[in-house]
């Protein structure tokens, strides 16, 4: 079950990788520059972190157990500053998730061990809470409804050699960058079951940081050297979802400010 589960989400990131295929290059731009052109990546890359993370409004009233995997991506608009030559969907979100349920409370736990494929490497941690309030609205013929709150993390890093020009010099340079994402989530959820298939739609608020290293270039003599530049970024936006659940397969859109985000995985719950 192990080996299936990782091969599924290996597959998934292969095929999310082929997505992006631009190059992202930091290397010509100072901190200050990099904040100015960066804004629109970084709010889709944390568009896609929360995809899938509540996917049923209802909670049991014992015991529930759930397992699946899930891969999200974000848009990014075309930016030649930074090396995206088109618009792009980044894997933004990816891994193993198991939860566990009861007396109307349900937590979840997501994980992806450090993967590399390519010239990329993505690894994520994520961690959530809900409490389904159906019973405290007096309607009848209502979904359910629950509250929720997520935190999640994801390192997302490139390592590739680029030739560049700097002030009339010439020459190779590592990228090295290397993109850490942290983002927490309070917001709520409304599912509604039709027999084999459930809807649901889902409105929150993100509170989101990133940290960027990477290596500009700089000249030395008459030589291209790699300068390790740092950058920190704090993004707060809203952030909604409206997705399907049919026979454990799960698929979902939405969207955070301009930026547009999808996810599709697998799961089960006893």
């Amino acid at each position: 079950m192990n080996k299936m589960i990782l091969s599924l989400l290996f597959v998934f990131l292969i095929t999310g990788f082929g997505f992006s295929q631009d190059k992202l290059d930091f290397s010509l731009l100072t901190s200050g520059e990099l904040e100015k052109e960066v804004e629109n990546l970084n709010n889709g890359m944390h568009a896609g972190m929360g995809v899938l993370d509540w996917t049923d409004a209802s909670a049991p009233s014992l015991f529930r157990f759930s397992a699946g995997v899930f891969l999200g991506f974000g848009a990014a608009d075309k930016n030649p500053t930074i090396g995206l030559k088109e618009d792009v969907f980044f894997p933004a979100g990816a891994g193993i998730q198991v939860g566990f349920g009861t007396a109307g409370f349900e937590a979840y736990a997501r994980l992806l061990p450090e993967m590399k494929t390519f010239d990329y490497s993505l690894k994520s941690l994520g961690f959530g809470l809900k409490y389904e309030i159906s019973d405290m609205i007096p309607a009848p013929g209502l979904p359910a409804i629950a509250l929720f709150a997520d935190y999640n993390t994801m390192d997302f890093g490139l390592n590739n050699t680029n030739t560049v020009t700097v002030e009339g010099v010439t020459g190779d340079i590592n990228t090295d960058i290397a993109l850490a994402f942290s983002t927490i989530n309070i917001g709520a959820i409304a599912s509604y079951d039709l027999v084999v298939l459930r809807v649901y739609a889902k409105l929150a608020v993100e509170l989101g940081n990133t940290d960027i290293d990477w290596n500009r270039a700089v000249v030395s003599g008459n030589s291209i050297v790699a300068e390790k530049t740092k950058l920190s970024l704090d993004s707060t936006g809203f952030r909604y979802a409206a997705g399907l659940v049919l026979f454990g397969i799960r698929a979902e859109i939405g969207g955070r400010g301009g930026n547009m985000f999808a996810g599709l995985g697998y799961g089960i719950s006893i």
